[in-house]
């Protein structure tokens, strides 16, 4: 099991919340990475408040 971010409404950090996500197999030529720590760019916090003008289809994830 892995671990996303996903947020269900727009708004600040309070929305979000982490969940376990099946992860699949590394296909043919794919390599699976392991992430101790990633960053969050601005886009990302935009996109969860909502500042885009096209919705998202909800749950989603930043990134």
């Amino acid at each position: 099991m892995s671990k996303k971010i996903e947020f269900v409404e727009y708004g600040g950090p309070d929305v979000l919340r982490l969940v376990d996500e099946a992860r699949g197999d590394a296909g043919p030529g794919q390599v699976r990475v392991r992430n101790e720590l990633i960053g969050v760019n601005p886009i990302d916090w935009k996109m969860t408040a909502g500042h885009f003008g096209a919705s998202l289809a909800l749950p989603a994830t930043p990134g």
